[in-house]
């Protein structure tokens, strides 16, 4: 399990991927550009807000949607 925080909230990314995120995250995979595409995986799963998934560093965002995908 992997914990993060944006403004002071903290989100947790589960052990598994429900099938509810997996078929979002599927539908999403090919329609957005590499930085946008690795903040809404991680809003999907975590419940976090894009908008400040955008604003974090995209080196720690894309490393979090490499652990998602890899799940």
């Amino acid at each position: 399990m992997i914990k993060f925080k944006i403004d002071e909230t903290e989100y947790i990314i589960p052990e598994y991927i429900s099938i509810e995120n997996y078929v979002k995250i599927y539908k999403v995979k090919d329609l957005f550009s590499d930085d946008y595409f690795a903040a809404k995986i991680v809003s999907i799963v975590t419940g976090a807000p894009v908008e400040g998934l955008l604003e974090s560093d995209y080196e720690q965002v894309s490393y979090l949607c490499a652990y998602i995908m890899s799940l």
